[in-house]
């Protein structure tokens, strides 16, 4: 099992495509291309920390349809385009938990995660 961490993947968000720069046609193939990176280097034992703005312009059944074939454990720390989640009809238990804030302990250093940054 490891901890890994990741932010901004922004599935959905079709102007990612072109101000982002990423190498993607369309929505289609970049949410299909990303789930396929993500499951290449995660195994259902690990702890996925997201780091906000996981989907943007998603609709929940779409968040939903994603995060079902995404492996790891999914803990989400909520970004500013974070909105499915305050939708009628997503189920938040895809997620281990999501929250604003969270401290980890990861090998032997003290990790704050959070979407935005912070002053030292």
């Amino acid at each position: 099992m490891q901890n890994k961490y990741i932010a901004d993947t922004h599935f959905g968000h079709r102007g990612s495509l072109k101000f982002e720069n990423r190498p993607w046609q369309d929505v289609e193939e970049m949410n299909h291309e990303l789930i396929a990176l993500w499951n290449s280097t995660t195994i259902d034992k690990d702890s996925v920390f997201i780091l906000g703005d996981f989907a943007f312009h998603a609709e929940p059944q779409e968040v939903m349809d994603i995060l079902r074939q995404l492996k790891g454990k999914k803990h989400l720390l909520r970004g500013n385009h974070d909105k499915f989640l305050d939708k009628l009809g997503f189920d938040c238990r895809f997620f281990e938990w999501v929250k604003d804030l969270h401290y980890i302990h990861d090998n032997g250093k003290r990790i704050v995660l959070c979407h935005y940054p912070m002053a030292v």
